[in-house]
């Protein structure tokens, strides 16, 4: 009777078999750990970029409100910022000054508020000398505070001088023409008459000859002397 052979080539497939399985089994594991570990690595980049993001966006925050406030800093005094309202000016109004003289036409200007400006000088025929006449700006107009006001002060009537004209010679009539003329006056005529060598003077104020021979000797004011207009020169003239 020959010995019974037992095959293990069912034994070897199995094996074979069991040992692909296990390495697809372990392949397949590998694969997993790789994709979870790529899962893991792109949260963590995920969570990177986010964190990098949010300290990006906190810090440009912080830097823009420093830049905005160092900018409100730094602007010059002479740019108004955005919003901010310009201060409103403190107005008063110009007292009344004309009338007055000089110093009490500046305590006013102080009194108020104001500052002195140009003061300047102007004839007038009907304002007595010292007088303010005229200012700028004008009475009761709203003016900024500490703003200045200007003044023109009396110089009085403007006195116009004239030269005294040549009189003797000439007859008491012709004398007071020349003097109108000049618009000056004929002031008193003093008479002196002649009589064998002793003269006798007599005086008589605006007093016309009627002789034509009677000429004027003497005048009170020298000839070429600048007096005012309206001044009264005095005459002496020979009579019979």
């Amino acid at each position: 009777m020959e010995p019974l052979v037992v095959c293990d080539e069912t034994n070897d497939s199995t094996r074979v078999i069991s040992e692909v399985a296990a390495k697809e089994e372990q392949t397949t594991r590998n694969r997993s750990r790789v994709i979870i570990g790529n899962k893991r690595l792109s949260i963590n980049k995920r969570i990177i970029i986010a964190t990098a993001s949010i300290f990006l966006i906190v810090m440009g925050a912080v830097l823009g409100k420093y830049a905005f406030k160092s900018s409100t800093t730094d602007t010059p005094s002479g740019i108004a910022k955005a919003d901010e309202k310009p201060p409103i000016e403190e107005k008063k109004l110009v007292p009344t000054l004309i009338g007055s003289t000089e110093g009490i036409a500046k305590q006013r200007i102080a009194d108020n508020g104001f500052i002195l400006g140009n003061v300047s000088n102007q004839y007038s025929d009907n304002m007595a000398k010292g007088v303010v006449i005229s200012q700028t700006p004008k009475a009761n107009t709203p003016y900024e505070k500490n703003a200045k006001i200007d003044l023109i002060l009396s110089q009085g009537k403007k006195i116009v001088q004239v030269a005294v004209p040549e009189l003797t010679g000439k007859t008491v009539d012709e004398a007071e023409s020349i003097l109108n003329g000049l618009k000056l006056k004929l002031g008193v005529t003093s008479l002196v008459e002649q009589d064998n060598g002793n003269s006798k003077g007599k005086k008589s104020k605006g007093k016309k000859s009627k002789n034509s021979r009677e000429e004027i000797f003497a005048q009170s004011k020298q000839v070429g002397t600048l007096v005012d207009i309206g001044t009264a020169i005095n005459v002496s003239y020979y009579g019979d």
